[in-house]
C-alpha cells in the first residue's frame, strides 16, 4: 500500500502535472500506511466504530466468545 497523500502524480508517459487526487494509506481517510497499524486502532473508537464501550462488552458478553 502506498503512503497516504492527498495529491498523487504519477504518469506512464512522464507528465507529472496531472494531479490524480487523494491515493494510498488504509482506513477510510488513510491515516495508517500498514496492517498492523491499522489493527491497532482501538475497536472502542466512536470515531471508527460508531460505538462506546458499553455496546462492545453486551455483544461480547451475547456471543459464542463468552467463556
Amino acid at each position: 500500500m502506498p503512503q497516504f497523500t492527498e495529491h498523487f502524480h504519477d504518469s506512464d508517459e512522464g507528465d507529472e502535472s496531472v494531479d490524480a487526487g487523494p491515493t494510498g494509506g488504509l482506513t477510510w481517510d488513510g491515516r495508517v500506511d500498514h496492517g498492523a497499524d491499522q489493527a491497532r486502532i482501538p475497536l472502542l473508537s466512536s470515531f471508527e466504530m460508531g460505538s462506546t464501550p458499553a455496546k462492545v462488552v453486551t455483544a461480547v458478553k451475547a456471543s459464542a466468545y463468552a467463556e
